[in-house]
This record gives C-alpha cells, sequence and structure tokens, in this order.
C-alpha cells in the first residue's frame, strides 16, 4: 500500500513538473515577444530622435538667418554714421 501511495505521488509530481515547465515556455515566449517589441519601439524612437535633431538644427539656422535678416534690414546702415554736408 505505501508503494502505492508513493506511485500516485510520483505521478502527481511529474504532471506538476509537466504543467511547470509548459508555464516556463510560455513565460519565455511571452518576455521573447516583449523583448522583440521593446527593440521595434528602441529603434522607432532612435529614428524619431534623429528627425527631431534634425529638425532643431533647422529651427536653429533659420533663427540665425532671420537674426541676420533683420540686422541687414533694421541694424545700423555704415551711411549713417558719416556727417551730412
Amino acid at each position: 500500500m505505501k508503494n502505492h501511495h508513493l506511485t500516485l505521488s510520483n505521478e502527481q509530481l511529474i504532471q506538476r513538473v509537466l504543467s511547470l515547465e509548459t508555464q516556463l515556455s510560455e513565460q519565455k515566449s511571452v518576455l521573447n515577444d516583449n523583448e522583440k517589441s521593446l527593440l521595434k519601439k528602441d529603434v522607432q524612437l532612435n529614428k524619431k530622435d534623429a528627425l527631431l535633431t534634425n529638425k532643431s538644427d533647422k529651427i536653429a539656422t533659420l533663427e540665425e538667418y532671420i537674426r541676420y535678416m533683420t540686422q541687414q534690414r533694421f541694424g545700423a546702415s555704415s551711411e549713417n554714421g558719416r556727417p551730412t554736408n
């Protein structure tokens, strides 16, 4: 009788181990999917970061151009410093 109890217990343990192995495999699959998703998002973020840097550079260039053009249009000219006859 005692051996029969151990046999059932061993079978239950085997089933439990198999169940846990299945759960572990499923969790590994989910983690793998999540890792792939994170890598894709990293690529997207890097592209957007590069695009943002490019746009920031263009804005800085345009601001500098506006300052230059404003100075050319409204700044003191060399003729204003000459005495009039």
